[in-house]
């Protein structure tokens, strides 16, 4: 916007706004007790990305959270804060394309048969 103030004309600078972005490096970084690492998930869950994720990742942690160990919870934790693809993800877990193997794990497989919708 430029504004006239008499006969000069009066140009706003230009902001240079950048973004800091944190990205995890490893599991756990966090340093969380259990019942905060729970909540953060479940959050996380209801938030991934695409409605069919929300859904699926959102009800399957709220039916499991209480049986979790810390172990599995690290497991859930990198497989739905992992940096791919929301459709990738959605195939995996629906067994529509094959799993990476970084992320054939046990919790994989639960959610596998979570969408499977058998129970």
């Amino acid at each position: 916007m430029i504004r006239r103030f008499g006969q000069n004309l009066i140009r706003p600078t230009r902001l240079t706004l950048t973004s800091v972005r944190f990205q995890s490096e490893s599991v756990g970084q966090f340093n969380e007790n259990l019942e905060t690492k729970k909540r953060r998930l479940l959050w996380q869950s209801r938030k991934r990305g695409i409605s069919e994720n929300d859904l699926l990742l959102s009800t399957w942690f709220q039916q499991e959270m209480s049986n979790l160990t810390m172990k599995e919870l690290e497991e859930y934790d990198l497989i739905i804060n992992a940096p791919v693809n929301e459709w990738d993800l959605f195939y995996w877990i629906s067994k529509t394309r094959d799993v990476p193997e970084e992320y054939q794990l046990p919790i994989m497989t639960k959610l596998q048969e979570h969408c499977e919708n058998k129970n």
